[in-house]
Formats: C-alpha cells, sequence, structure tokens
C-alpha cells in the first residue's frame, strides 16, 4: 500500500507539472 501510495503522488506531480507547463505556454502565446 505505502508502495502504491508514492506511485500515486508522483503520477499527480508529474500530471501538475505537465498541466502548469501547457497552461503557462498557453498564456504566454
Amino acid at each position: 500500500m505505502e508502495l502504491y501510495n508514492q506511485f500515486v503522488d508522483v503520477f499527480l506531480l508529474n500530471i501538475h507539472e505537465f498541466f502548469w507547463s501547457h497552461y503557462h505556454v498557453s498564456i504566454t502565446i
């Protein structure tokens, strides 16, 4: 279960980074 939680944290973090990068690029353009 602990490993699963760690995976979820990394997964959500990657989604957040991707979304923020895309959003930032859209705003810049």
